[in-house]
């Protein structure tokens, strides 16, 4: 989908809308995975604390992206409907 919208308007130069949809989709995805490998890495050592402070990162992080993930896009279309 990106590579047919870049091929079809390919003078410009600043950031589409699109552009920054991506682009924030991919930053959730990959940060979403660096928060799954830190609380695994947390879970397999044997400290018991480590063990919670693992199950507090995921039970936060589960809160916290899709609640960030919908902030984000209520105000990129608020903004790109009205422009």
């Amino acid at each position: 989908m990106f590579v047919a919208i870049f091929i079809d308007d390919q003078n410009t130069v600043f950031a589409q809308a699109v552009d920054i949809w991506i682009f924030s989709a991919v930053f959730f995805i990959m940060f979403s995975c660096l928060v799954a490998i830190v609380t695994t890495k947390l879970k397999v050592e044997t400290n018991k604390n480590r063990k919670l402070n693992a199950h507090n990162i995921t039970m936060m992080s589960r809160a916290l992206f899709p609640m960030l993930y919908f902030l984000f896009n209520c105000g990129y279309w608020l903004y790109y409907t009205h422009t």
